[in-house]
Formats: C-alpha cells, sequence, structure tokens
C-alpha cells in the first residue's frame, strides 16, 4: 500500500509503556520535537494497530514491562517476520538499569529484528529523540527503497505488456499477411491458368468465352480485394474524405439490388427490393453517393455469398420522420453467437472456412457512422440466417439546398452525361509499361476516339505537339522524365496547351495522392485498374467543360 502522507507516516511512533508513566511523558517528548505518537494499552492492541497501519509507521518505542505472556510476544514477532523484503521497523527497547532479565533478554530475542535498540532508564529526553530520529530517518529510507521497488515493478509490469502486445502485433501481422497472401492467390491462381489455357487453344471460342467470364470474375475480386485495403489504410490514418450531396436512397436501393440480380440468377438465389415508401415521396439523405452505394453493394454480396441456392436474400428500405432504415435479410449460413459481438472489427471472419479479409463490414460501419448513422447485425445461430439494419437521418421535408451542391470533382450530382463514344476527340495518353499502353490504346480506339499512346515522356511532348489533343492521359511514376515533370513542360509549351486537360492515370489510389495531383494541376486522378467507363465518362466531362468555358479544342 502506498503512503498517501510522505511526513506523517515517517513520524508515526507506536508507544507500549503499560507502567507508571512512562508512556505519558514519551509521548510529550515526542510531541514536541513534531513526532507523532500513539500510546497502547497492550502488546496485543500494539499488533492489531500494526496489521492495521503497519506501513504508515516509522518506529516502535517498549518498555520491558511491556513484554507480557510469550504468546503476545509472538503475535509481534510474526508481524515483524511477515513484513515485506524493503522493511525492517526500528524497534526501542527501554530497560532498568543493570543488566537485562533472563525474562527481557528471552523477550528481545524473539522479536527477531535486527533493528531493535536497547536504552537503559533513566535516560536524558535529548538521547531518547536521538535516537528515535536515527530510527525514524532509517524507516523513511525504507519507504524510500520501496517506492523504488514499486516503481520498478510497475516499469517491469509495463514493459511485459508492451512485449506481449508487440508479439501479439508480429503475430497479427504474420497472420494478416497470411491471409492477404492467400485471398491474393486464389484469384490470381483461376487468372494465371485460365490465361494458360486460353492461350494454347486460341481457336476454342467456348472455352475463350468461359475464360474471360472467370478473368473478369476474380480481377473484379483483386480490385475489390486491394479497395478494402486502401480503403482501411484510409480510415486508420483519417484520411478517408466523403463527397456529400443531396441524395435520394430509393434510386440507389433500386440500382444496387439491380446491380447484384445477375449473380443472385446464377447460384439460384430469389432477391427482392422492398421499398415500403410511397412512390410519390422521396427519401432524401445528405451523403456521399459512391460510399452508400459501396455500403448496399457490400451487405448485399455478402448475403449472396453466404446464402445457398434455394435460398433468398431481401434489402428492405422504410422511413420514419427521421430516419431511413435499411434491412437487408437473408436465409443464409447464419452468425454464430460467439462471432456476433465482433462482426463489425477488422479482420474478423466467422470461421476458418469464411472467405475475403474480414474487412468489409468494418469499412460500412466506419461509413455509415460517417453519415451519422447506426449498423447492427441480427442472428438466430448458425443456419439461421442473418439480418443487417442501417440507420440513416433523412434530410428535413423543407431543407432545400442553396443552389447547384457539388463536391471535390466540380461535377454537379445530377449531370447528365453525353454519349459516351469519343469520336472526333483526340487523346494522347502515355505509360511506360507496355501492357498498360495497350489496354489504354484499345479502351480509346473502341470508343472511336482519335487515339495516341506513346511510352515515355519525351514522346508525349512529341505527340503533343504533332496531334493538338483535347486530352492528355498521364502516367505518373515514369521513368527520365515522370508525370509531375510532362505537366510543367506542357504547361510551358505555346499558350494554346496552358489549358490542355490533363488526367492523372496512376496506381497510387491513396487521398493524399488525389490531393497532390489536384494541387499540381491535373484535372482528374484516375485510379488503376481503370474502369473503361469511367474513363471514357471523365475524358468526355473534361471536354465539355472546357468548351464552356470557351476555350476551344484545337482543331486543324
Amino acid at each position: 500500500m502506498m503512503r498517501t502522507n510522505k511526513t506523517n507516516a515517517s513520524q508515526v511512533v507506536l508507544i507500549l509503556a503499560p507502567v507508571g508513566k512512562d508512556a505519558d511523558l514519551a509521548a510529550s517528548v515526542l510531541s514536541t520535537a513534531k513526532m507523532v505518537p500513539k500510546p497502547c494499552q497492550s502488546l496485543s492492541e500494539l499488533s492489531e494497530r500494526l496489521r492495521a497501519e503497519g506501513s504508515s509507521v516509522g518506529a516502535l518505542l517498549l518498555t520491558e514491562e511491556s513484554f507480557g505472556s510469550s504468546a503476545d510476544c509472538l503475535s509481534l514477532s510474526k508481524w515483524l517476520e511477515d513484513q515485506e523484503s524493503w522493511s525492517e521497523l526500528p524497534i526501542i527497547v527501554l530497560t532498568r538499569p543493570g543488566p537485562q532479565t533472563k525474562v527481557t533478554a528471552q523477550r528481545v530475542q524473539t522479536l527477531r529484528s535486527r533493528a531493535v535498540t536497547v536504552l537503559e532508564r533513566p535516560l536524558r529526553p535529548a538521547t531518547l529523540l536521538s535516537v528515535l530520529r536515527v530510527a525514524l530517518q532509517s524507516r523513511e529510507r525504507q519507504y524510500q527503497v520501496r517506492d523504488l521497488l514499486e516503481s520498478q515493478r510497475r516499469a517491469a509490469v509495463e514493459l511485459e505488456k508492451a512485449r506481449l502486445k508487440a508479439e501479439a502485433a508480429d503475430h497479427a501481422k504474420d497472420q494478416f499477411l497470411a491471409m492477404v497472401a492467400h485471398e491474393l492467390r486464389t484469384p490470381l491462381n483461376a487468372i494465371v491458368g485460365w490465361t494458360h489455357l486460353m492461350t494454347e487453344t486460341r481457336n476454342d471460342e467456348a472455352l475463350t468465352a468461359q475464360g474471360l467470364e472467370v478473368l473478369q470474375r476474380n480481377t473484379g475480386t483483386l480490385v475489390e480485394l486491394i479497395s478494402d485495403l486502401l480503403d482501411t489504410s484510409r480510415i486508420v490514418t483519417g484520411k478517408l474524405t466523403l463527397d456529400y450531396r443531396d441524395i435520394d436512397l430509393k434510386q440507389i436501393v433500386h440500382t444496387s439490388v439491380e446491380t447484384v440480380h445477375p449473380e443472385a440468377g446464377k447460384k439460384g438465389i430469389a432477391l427482392e427490393s422492398l421499398i415500403e415508401i410511397p412512390q410519390e415521396i422521396s427519401c432524401r439523405i445528405w451523403g456521399d453517393e459512391v460510399r452508400l452505394r459501396q455500403i448496399l453493394g457490400n451487405l448485399l454480396s455478402n448475403a449472396l455469398k453466404f446464402t445457398l441456392s434455394g435460398g433468398s436474400v431481401s434489402m428492405q428500405l422504410r422511413k420514419t420522420e427521421a430516419k431511413a432504415i435499411l434491412v437487408v435479410k437473408d436465409t443464409g449460413k447464419g452468425i454464430s453467437p460467439e462471432f456476433l459481438p465482433h462482426i463489425f472489427e477488422r479482420f474478423t471472419r466467422d470461421g476458418a472456412e469464411s472467405i475475403g479479409l474480414g474487412l468489409g463490414l468494418a469499412i460500412c460501419k466506419h461509413l455509415v457512422e460517417s453519415h451519422g448513422g447506426s449498423i447492427s447485425a441480427e442472428s438466430e445461430g448458425p443456419g439461421r440466417g442473418a439480418l443487417i439494419r442501417v440507420e440513416l437521418p433523412t434530410m428535413a421535408a423543407n431543407f432545400a439546398p442553396g443552389g447547384e451542391r457539388t463536391g471535390a470533382s466540380g461535377v454537379a450530382a445530377e449531370q447528365k452525361m453525353p454519349d459516351v463514344r469519343l469520336k472526333s476527340i483526340r487523346v494522347v495518353g502515355v505509360d511506360d509499361n507496355a501492357d498498360s499502353r495497350d489496354l489504354l490504346k484499345t479502351i480509346l480506339q473502341y470508343s472511336s476516339a482519335e487515339a495516341s499512346v506513346v511510352g515515355s515522356g519525351q514522346e508525349a511532348l512529341g505527340a503533343i505537339k504533332n496531334v493538338h489533343p483535347d486530352v492528355l492521359i498521364c502516367d505518373l511514376a515514369m521513368p527520365e522524365m515522370d508525370g509531375y515533370e510532362l505537366l510543367e513542360k506542357v504547361r510551358s509549351l505555346e499558350p494554346g496547351f496552358a489549358e490542355l486537360p490533363i488526367i492523372a492515370f496512376t496506381a497510387a489510389a491513396r487521398e493524399e495522392d488525389r490531393v497532390r495531383t489536384r494541387a499540381a494541376g491535373f484535372q482528374a486522378h484516375l485510379a488503376k485498374p481503370i474502369d473503361p467507363d469511367e474513363l471514357v465518362r471523365t475524358i468526355l466531362e473534361l471536354v465539355r467543360l472546357r468548351t464552356d468555358s470557351g476555350i476551344s479544342a484545337w482543331r486543324d
């Protein structure tokens, strides 16, 4: 027990002098020296006080008359033996003049303490005070040793906790890397195997069609895994940003269900959308449309993943005065009671047979809470299906956004895109990776763009001067001249190139990467792997914005 008052604790002296006025005189002398005397009436009382207050006692002052029965002395001796290693309570024994009696010698010996000092009476008060001061100083040093030992003990405990935490983190890292490797190897195995088969059997159209389906499905799995890892990194570092807009949740529910309908059909699962809101009434919330679609897509995909053929999955949307309530219900494998409290934690999976990184629901929870909502899970146990409930605050009925609300892209949420074909639009692309160049060129040519795709910054400068493009698509991490250097050189060309829209086309997909490219002067940031439709839409939008601003596109 740690002392709460250092001075008082080191100055307390228990006195036992049962005969005459020795106790009163001793107490008076000690009080004048600012010590704290506490007289006792018997050896048993003194022993009781030691048991109750021993860690705050500085010394004992006993007279030889206080040694009663051997049993009382043994009780005191027992307490002294049981002291902690740092403690050796000083004891001053006052005896009659002359040699000690046999009984007194035996009683002092019974105490078995090296800190016993024997003084003969009569003695001067100054002598008694001097001996007591030495004893109390010795006791104070013992307390200091105790405090030091306690500090060392706490430090050792914290060190052990830190060691165990580091070992746990190291083990978790190994488990995480093993899990990531496993989850990546599965789709990569299918991609590598089917690519080889398709290469060896070029004329087998049926096998090629099957292979393309497998490649599309497994590359989608890889993109999902990497996206989850990147989102988790942004969440942990506090860098995940949302693009809030006025959104009708009914439309997002409808399109989310339609998106997974093909998957449900292939698995033989009945998929139902239950929008319990009249058609003429909207369900508007202030949120990030992309992230809301991510939440619903993840919940529906999970439900389909864990539901067998012949089962059912439903998404229900209803509205209260202040909330939109989404419920995704399935008849699948259910959730074990042990796992249910941890279902929204990162890297957790219900059993070794579960697939995925265990990140999707953790990301959903963060996104829902970022929208001011809540998410919960229910299940009656394995084999009994599961229910995920999401509640989001709705916008007030009389809420009218002041003018057009746009996010970081500066493009209105309701903006209608023109025809996705890029006919008559000139595009120069640059990427040092041959496969990326081929993919980019194929996407552009398939969309009827006039495309020139090259492999270096220097080649890109030559193509820009010759082609006079409407848009430049630029990889960032290139040798000799990276994308940022190319951007500066393009802007320093003749004035007509100063406003050329430039898209950063890069594997750097973090939020800080997007911020950096925008700050450098790129008009858009597209992360690899690229969605062809997104690339086409972005090109069209940049050309439209440039035309609307009064800056004509290059023409001969």
